[in-house]
């Protein structure tokens, strides 16, 4: 397999390597429940299609307005699969 050579490319072969393993916890009302590396490959791709679909390409900067959290880190991801540049506004 060869070396990735962005972030976003790292990161997607990382899900792959490490598709069954938890890649985080999801607080819950009773407990938390782990999402894999896997799940989270999926939610990132999804919101790149989106992203694309919006218009966005290469080198586009695209803001992100939000808390810190997981949605935060698998938009960043996104950006980062699609050679976007992020522009972080906490409110």
């Amino acid at each position: 397999m060869p070396a990735p050579d962005t972030l976003g490319a790292l990161f997607l072969q990382q899900c792959d390597q490490y598709a069954a393993k938890p890649a985080y916890l999801v607080p819950g009302k009773k407990e938390h429940r782990p999402v894999t590396y896997a799940e989270v490959r999926g939610l990132v791709l999804e919101r790149a299609k989106a992203l694309w679909a919006l218009g966005a390409r290469r080198g586009d900067r695209v803001v992100i307005v939000s808390e810190n959290g997981v949605e935060w880190c698998l938009l960043d991801w996104a950006c980062q699969t699609l050679g976007l540049v992020t522009v972080p506004i906490y409110p």
